[in-house]
């Protein structure tokens, strides 16, 4: 491969086969960004199992290594014709009493283990 300088192979199969095992682990769909070989960025709705819960109370770097990058929650928002719809808006300050709602969307950086740790744990 490196006579024809070819630095990766592309292999769109893995890629689904994994965000789809986490939907399914989730039940939810999952975004993903593999930052390194064993790092990856994911995106997902916050599972049932967590509602309710204040968001100090999450332990995900303590439990499982995983490091909450941030949390959005649906908002209303007027768009130019004066349409109101529900867009997802980061959450800036979690206080000691906010709590984790049905809509909230999660994102999370780990390993591949810390998240099935995590998705384990759920179940």
């Amino acid at each position: 491969m490196q006579g024809f300088k070819v630095d990766r192979i592309l292999t769109p199969e893995q890629r689904a086969a994994r965000e789809l095992t986490r939907e399914l682990e989730l039940g939810c769909t999952v975004d993903s960004l593999r930052i390194d070989v064993d790092h990856y960025v994911i995106k997902f709705d916050a599972p049932d199992f967590f509602y309710g819960m204040k968001y100090e109370d999450l332990n995900f770097e303590e439990d499982y290594g995983i490091k909450l990058i941030s949390v959005s929650r649906p908002a209303p928002r007027r768009n130019i014709i004066g349409v109101t719809n529900e867009v997802p808006m980061i959450v800036a300050n979690l206080d000691a009493d906010f709590r984790i709602e049905k809509g909230d969307v999660f994102t999370i950086m780990g390993t591949q283990r810390q998240f099935r740790d995590l998705f384990n744990h759920i179940k």
